[in-house]
């Protein structure tokens, strides 16, 4: 058996004892983060259930709604305080029944809770625009922004999601995927 020469052995022995203090450091640190979120949870989460924009009462008018769910993942409460909604591509004017408005676009509705630990709540908003000034309805979507109260770290926070309001428009080379087989028939026919 070659032996191996004690240069080479020392440097082997560094390396190991380096390694193997790198890999309980990384082991020690996920060791942590894991006690801390099984001791206070993880962020409160905001999912969006339903979107859309659909006619209202008024032919020139259209409604923008979204359905969503906040949820607190904590292990302690924390309070809810309000909801704001921007809609960057929409120009929205008058009033809107229950909401204050901060500028050309965004509205601010008061919410007073308090959410226990582990519960969600849901909430259903609606907006009221004008048909007629939709700017690139592509690319139209609404920033969401719930605040809330966090009692451990005594701060205001907020939980921001952006949603695309329309279905995306399905580029022309790629229609044919999105047809029935009845219709495809009826194209070859023609």
């Amino acid at each position: 058996m070659p032996s191996i020469p004690p240069e080479q052995l020392a440097l082997m022995q560094f390396i190991a004892s380096v390694a193997i203090a790198l890999c309980s450091t990384l082991v020690a640190s996920f060791a942590a983060v894991f006690t801390y979120r099984n001791n206070f949870g993880w962020k409160p989460l905001c999912i969006v259930n339903t979107r859309g924009v659909g006619s209202a009462a008024h032919p020139h008018m259209l409604t923008s709604t979204l359905d969503f769910e906040v949820w607190n993942r904590r292990k302690y409460p924390i309070a809810l305080r309000g909801i704001k909604l921007e809609y960057p591509f929409y120009d929205l004017a008058g009033d809107q029944p229950g909401w204050i408005e901060f500028g050309p676009s965004v509205f601010y509705q008061q919410v007073e809770g308090l959410l226990a630990p582990t519960s969600h709540a849901e909430y259903k908003t609606s907006i009221i625009f004008n048909r007629n000034t939709i700017r690139k309805p592509r690319k139209a979507y609404a920033i969401l922004c719930i605040t809330y109260f966090d009692p451990r770290s005594d701060k205001v926070k907020e939980i921001i999601v952006k949603q695309s309001l329309f279905m995306s428009i399905v580029p022309r080379r790629d229609r044919w995927r999105w047809l029935s087989p009845a219709r495809l028939l009826a194209r070859k026919r023609r």
